[in-house]
């Protein structure tokens, strides 16, 4: 029976047999090579982002949910560097790619899920469990398919202007957004529980959607409404001073949702066959 089936000698292929049919990938060996310090910047602002991810869930078991919450913002300010960083000093890699996934999921999926599971969800027992399960595993397939869309070559270059769905970490900040309300109320103010499941679903059928939401690193203003704008952030800047948490979680929830219409808008005008 040794000799049935005779092994064929290889370097770059395997053969891995999934049922009765086998299928042939090649492997491809990456090795480490000597770098300098300023290309492993990316990877690092990745790795920190990642640890401060896990420190929320850290603090949200000893009740610390403020100090949570700012972690996780602040993750979200080192993943918006990362790939900057990448660009500016030519150290783009394959690997910061999949690390940058990786280190999204965790932090932008697994926390604020782990995070709202230990401030409310757990009342629900079993059913508050499948809800924070649901929420990662959206998560994850709402990164995966970036990855898989990013890969293809003939994409429009209006493309650049847009994401599928709401992009991990506005995610996490819109799953915040009752949480962080909470701040600035009484202390023993309390949201009813239902209310923090139904934010976490609804955030993590927005990420899985087809809905087209703007990036904001490629988005222009009119030269006509540079002037309000710039008015209105002016009043926003002194609501944060004066009432800081409402201003972000209501005024950052109803402003992102309140945007979707208008670059659903703006999609179809530059994709006129889209649905």
């Amino acid at each position: 029976m040794k000799n049935r089936f005779k092994q064929q000698p290889f370097k770059d292929r395997k053969r891995i047999f999934a049922g009765r049919f086998p299928v042939s990938f090649k492997v491809k060996k990456t090795r480490l090579t000597d770098k300098s310090f300023v290309s492993l910047l990316p990877n690092l602002t990745t790795l920190l982002g990642l640890c401060f991810g896990l420190t929320a869930v850290r603090f949200a078991m000893n009740g610390n949910y403020e100090y949570a919450v700012i972690v996780v913002l602040i993750a979200a300010i080192f993943d918006s560097m990362d790939g900057r960083i990448a660009r500016y000093f030519n150290s783009t890699s394959l690997l910061g790619a999949e690390l940058d996934s990786f280190s999204d999921l965790v932090t932008f999926g697994v926390a604020p899920a782990m995070v709202l599971y230990y401030k409310a969800l757990h009342q629900y027992d079993r059913i508050g469990w499948m809800i924070v399960l649901f929420y990662v595993c959206c998560m994850a397939l709402r990164l995966a398919r970036f990855n898989v869309v990013n890969q293809e070559d003939d994409l429009p270059d209006w493309h650049s202007q847009f994401f599928t769905g709401t992009p991990a970490p506005m995610c996490a900040f819109l799953s915040f957004c009752p949480l962080m309300f909470t701040f600035s109320c009484n202390p023993f103010y309390k949201l009813p529980t239902y209310f923090y499941a139904f934010i976490l679903v609804f955030v993590a059928l927005l990420a899985v959607s087809r809905i087209p939401t703007f990036s904001m690193k490629t988005i222009t203003v009119q030269r006509k409404y540079i002037l309000p704008i710039l008015l209105i952030g002016i009043l926003v800047f002194g609501a944060l001073v004066s009432y800081p948490w409402v201003t972000i979680s209501l005024g950052g929830f109803v402003g992102y949702l309140a945007l979707i219409p208008f670059s659903i808008k703006h999609h179809k005008k530059l994709n006129p066959g889209s649905s």
